[in-house]
């Protein structure tokens, strides 16, 4: 009895000072299977071997622990939850979620086929439970045309779509071969979702093509670390980082974003090191609240991960106004027409 309490209690204390060991938990959505228990990168004869999601990834991962996502010809199709009540890193010991160059993606592509001709250039087809409204057009994402709040038909331009009622509705040039277009949609959510949970490192991802960010970061939370990863083509903001939230971008590329590549409010804090904005419709968003600081030069993560990324104080307001993206100034377009025109 002696020894066998002896021994639970160096096993709390190995718990409570973090250890050495780091538990790895491998990721493949080709050869993978989420019944497997992911110990492996590769398919064992004894039935184990790579999980096929990250979320299973997360569910078997432990605090601390590392998750290594195999790239592949195809994107991750899901949306990735890090709530810190079940999974969080240590200041001597982050998670680490590394990417290997994969990609999470919202996008859902449309054969030309599946839109319906109802005029010279003018197409329409059917949306789905989850679709956001936005497309993507030959690699350009495209907002919906606004619906005019009195509930009619919205009018359209060339080159426009509008998605009213459940349809996406789409007015090309009418000499323009809609089979020569790459057309996706962005369904609604986000790539990444980080809530409560400090201590993590993301890196080596690309979030591309969802219906609100890219990614998330809610607070409370510290030293949660973005490195060498991509935010392209998300309806809203490539990443959000709310709540008392403390985020580090180290070397990202945010680009081709719907509303803002970052969107920093409620009492956070984002460190940019050596990374780049490009033909966001608002490179960086911020709220009287937050700081976003760039640092410039290399940047130490482990440093700023043993550190917690201290944030200076500030006075909160007594009643702080609530924040939203930046809306889209409307352009006055000539010929524009009905969708039934």
């Amino acid at each position: 009895m002696t020894i066998a309490l002896i021994g639970l209690l160096l096993l709390a204390a190995s718990d409570e000072t973090h250890g050495t060991t780091t538990q790895v938990i491998y990721v493949n959505n080709r050869s993978g299977d989420d019944r497997f228990n992911g110990r492996s990168p590769e398919r064992q004869p004894n039935g184990s071997g790579p999980l096929k999601s990250i979320n299973a990834a997360i569910r078997q991962s432990s605090h601390g622990g590392r998750i290594v996502v195999v790239p592949t010809d195809s994107p991750y199709d899901e949306q990735v939850v890090v709530h810190g009540a079940r999974l969080h890193g240590f200041s001597s010991q982050p998670l680490v979620i590394d990417g290997g160059g994969a990609t999470i993606s919202g996008r859902r592509s449309f054969h030309p086929d599946s839109w319906d001709r109802i005029a010279p250039g003018s197409f329409v087809r059917h949306g789905s439970r989850d679709s956001s409204g936005t497309l993507i057009i030959d690699g350009k994402l495209q907002e919906p045309v606004p619906n005019p709040i009195n509930g009619a038909k919205p009018a359209i331009n060339p080159g426009e779509h509008a998605f009213w009622f459940g349809r996406y509705y789409l007015r090309l040039e009418p000499e323009t071969d809609i089979s020569k277009l790459d057309i996706d949609e962005c369904r609604r959510g986000a790539g990444m979702a980080i809530i409560h949970a400090s201590h993590v490192t993301v890196r080596n991802f690309a979030f591309d093509g969802f219906g609100f960010d890219g990614a998330q970061v809610y607070g409370p939370a510290e030293a949660v670390i973005f490195k060498d990863c991509k935010f392209l083509d998300n309806a809203d903001s490539g990443l959000t980082v709310r709540n008392d939230a403390s985020v580090v971008l180290d070397n990202c590329q945010i680009a081709g974003n719907g509303a803002s590549g970052l969107n920093v409010l409620n009492f956070s804090d984002v460190d940019l090191a050596d990374s780049a904005f490009e033909e966001n419709l608002v490179n960086r968003s911020v709220d009287a609240t937050s700081r976003i600081k760039d640092l410039g030069g290399e940047f130490d993560a482990k440093a700023a991960a043993s550190a917690g990324s201290p944030k200076k104080p500030r006075a909160k307001p007594s009643a702080p106004a609530a924040t939203s993206p930046p809306a889209k100034a409307a352009p006055v377009k000539p010929k524009a027409s009905s969708l039934f025109d």
